[in-house]
């Protein structure tokens, strides 16, 4: 009878979550982060989807430290606040401000109720 030896870590990991195929290949893994990473792109125009990268309360520069890391693009943040405050339904006031770090305190916000942006946030031309 051939007996088989699990490490460690796999013998503490519940079968449900134990791979069940070959890890892929650089490149598919790399492809697999571009279509991800595409979708997101197009998400964070017409969905709020930016919001659930943030912390559960956030200000106005969280969120757009979000579109600029996915987008790839610096966001003038005066326009942004003026954009992104106006869309409906996207930011719920918390009634709180920010520390601050020396300026003025900024507006705290949480998720809103919008399941979709009105107008949504478009990404800059490059």
């Amino acid at each position: 009878m051939t007996t088989t030896h699990e490490s460690a870590p796999e013998r503490d990991t519940p079968p449900s979550w134990r791979a069940r195929r070959p890890c892929p290949s650089a490149s598919q893994c790399r492809e697999g982060h571009l279509h991800s990473l595409r979708r997101c792109e197009g998400g964070l125009e017409y969905t709020p989807l930016a919001a659930a990268f943030c912390r559960e309360e956030f200000t106005v520069t969280d969120i757009r430290k979000v579109y600029e890391q996915v987008w790839g693009v610096r966001l003038d943040p005066r326009n942004f606040h003026r954009k992104v405050t106006g869309v409906t339904d996207l930011l719920e006031p918390t009634g709180h401000t920010s520390g601050g770090d020396g300026g003025r305190p900024a507006q705290v916000y949480r998720r809103g109720r919008a399941t979709q942006l009105h107008p949504p946030m478009l990404r800059p031309a490059s």
